[in-house]
This record gives structure tokens, C-alpha cells and sequence, in this order.
């Protein structure tokens, strides 16, 4: 008798486990999404150069698209963060992310070199474009845009000699 009790208090309780379990997984990946969220929003806003300030906005016109659609997920996207400095803070990692990835790049070249391209912007300034090309060991060639930089009565020296942050490898 004693046995049976207690083989069935041991199901009992790792069912009870396996559900708690489950939901601190639904928890987790529902939080996970909603970071994403954030992240590909501040992505956009980057690479279509919009102010940081345009999350709320978009965060307000997808809560206006939600109430008309889907009123019982409002729950979820407001939890959405798109706030300035939230955008910020994840565009700054975002940059920080790929200037990581480009520097263990780059020092696992056996070889490379440097492309200078000199242009005009729209407002007449003067700027340089700097690419970099280099070679693994398997020889995979990789080429990549650095900086551009803005030539304000500047000479090529002063920009080597400078603290251009694109030539500290």
C-alpha cells in the first residue's frame, strides 16, 4: 500500500514540474519575442536614418491597428519597449555587435588592403569612404565598408594621423 501512495504522489508531483516547467518557457520565449520585437523595430528606424523618437509614434499606430483587429493581444504588444532611449540603447548594441564581428574579421586576414573612395554628399561636403579587402587562410575573400568620413578642410595625413577609430584594429 505504502508504495503505491508514494509512486503516485512521485507522478503527481513531476506532473506538476513538467507544467511549471512549461511555463516558464511560454514566459521566457513571450519575452523573447517582445525584445526581438524592440530590436527589429530599432533596426528599421536606423537603417531608414528616422529619429529615435519615431518607436512611440509606431508603438501608438500599432496599438490603433491592435484595438481594431486583435483587442486580446493588446497585452502583449504593449509590452513592446520603443521608447528613445530603448532605441537608442539597442541601435548602440546593434553597432557595437557588428564593429565586433568586422574586428575578429579582419585580424584573421593574412592579407589586406585598403580602398579609399573620395565623393561629395548632397550638401557639398567633401567625404572619404573607406573599404577594407582582406584574405583568411582559406583564402575566402572579404570586403567591407569601414567609415566615412567627412573631409572638412582635412588633408589624407591628418586623417591617418588622427584618432580615426576605423584604423585601431
Amino acid at each position: 500500500m505504502f508504495a503505491a501512495e508514494r509512486k503516485e504522489a512521485i507522478v503527481k508531483k513531476s506532473g506538476n514540474l513538467q507544467k511549471s516547467t512549461s511555463l516558464f518557457r511560454k514566459q521566457t520565449t513571450e519575452a523573447d519575442k517582445v525584445t526581438r520585437a524592440s530590436y527589429e523595430v530599432s533596426r528599421l528606424l536606423a537603417r531608414r536614418m528616422k529619429p529615435f523618437t519615431n518607436g512611440d509614434f509606431i508603438k501608438e499606430c500599432i496599438m490603433v491597428v491592435i484595438d481594431s483587429l486583435c483587442p486580446e493581444k493588446r497585452s502583449a504588444f504593449e509590452s513592446v519597449s520603443l521608447s528613445p532611449r530603448t532605441v537608442c540603447r539597442r541601435i548602440e548594441e546593434m553597432s557595437d555587435s557588428v564593429n565586433d564581428s568586422l574586428k575578429t574579421c579582419c585580424s584573421n586576414f593574412d592579407a589586406f588592403s585598403l580602398a579609399l573612395d573620395e565623393s561629395t554628399n548632397m550638401k557639398d561636403t567633401t567625404q572619404l569612404a573607406i573599404f577594407i579587402r582582406g584574405v583568411s587562410a582559406a583564402l575566402q575573400v572579404y570586403e567591407e565598408f569601414l567609415q566615412l568620413v567627412p573631409l572638412h578642410g582635412t588633408t589624407i595625413i591628418g586623417i591617418k594621423t588622427s584618432s580615426t577609430p576605423c584604423f585601431s584594429v
